[in-house]
């Protein structure tokens, strides 16, 4: 029985897995501070794990002290990904390929795992939006990053005079299209610019690679976007976890 954690932007996600299988998945808020309080409360109780193996894209900080608390408490080995130019059937395009990032390195490696032999789209929606295309023999034909829908409201409240996200949005159906409000304008707007960005880029990729591409979403703003989407995507909600499971299960 191994741990697997994915930390991100914002939140925090781990579970146990068994031969390359999750379960027992937890997902929070990331603390502003106080992580020793943090996993004490949340892992305490947990039985002693083989191994952890962490994908880690913004704390260093909450990593040193997820190392420390696991020395003091567990003594069992911490595993920090990193991507690798090659390894589970997934060949990396980056020219430092340490520097693709470590959940984009795992979500490919689940989406091979997933849909072995097909060319693949990956889309994360969460702090940031990241796109990730695959070929059907694994090899990563490279990605993007656009800022996620948060980031962006975040951005133009901070940046722009007059637009702040006080306003109660107007429920009246007829306006679904056009706001008549702050509020709904630059809920709406982001929104749109996430979903339009999307569905062209993957419509892009599908062209490039073919159209039995599979595109899969994931993330914590999937679950938002996916209603608006025109295209076909695959949601799959832990996937980047499922790619940590892989790792931790094999050696390559």
């Amino acid at each position: 029985m191994k741990l697997v954690v994915d930390i991100g932007n914002s939140r925090i996600k781990w579970a146990f897995s068994e031969g390359g299988v999750l379960y027992d998945v937890m997902e929070y808020k990331l603390p502003a501070r106080r992580y020793d309080a943090f996993l004490k409360k949340q892992w305490q109780s947990l039985q002693a794990p083989e191994s952890l193996t962490v994908s880690n894209v913004a704390k260093a900080d909450l990593i040193a002290a997820i190392e420390t608390w696991v020395d003091e408490n567990w003594s069992v080995p911490v595993q920090s990904v990193v991507a690798k130019a090659k390894g589970w059937g997934v060949s990396n395009v980056y020219r430092a390929p340490e520097r693709l990032g470590a959940d984009r390195w795992a979500a490919m490696i689940a989406a091979r795992r997933l849909n072995p032999r097909r060319a693949c789209c990956i889309v994360d929606c969460g702090t940031a939006i990241t796109i990730d295309a695959m070929s059907g023999d694994g090899q990563h034909q490279g990605g993007l990053i656009l800022p996620g829908i948060t980031l962006m409201q975040d951005s133009l409240c901070k940046k722009t005079a007059g637009v702040k996200l006080d306003e109660v949005p107007c429920t009246d159906a007829s306006l679904s299209l056009l706001a008549r409000e702050t509020t709904g304008a630059v809920t709406g707007g982001t929104l749109y610019a996430a979903v339009a960005s999307i569905d062209r880029i993957t419509a892009d990729v599908r062209a490039e690679l073919g159209k039995n591409t599979v595109c899969i979403i994931t993330g914590g703003d999937a679950p938002t976007l996916l209603p608006l989407l025109s295209g076909d995507y695959q949601y799959k909600k832990d996937l980047v976890l499922d790619g940590l499971a892989q790792i931790s299960a094999t050696k390559k």
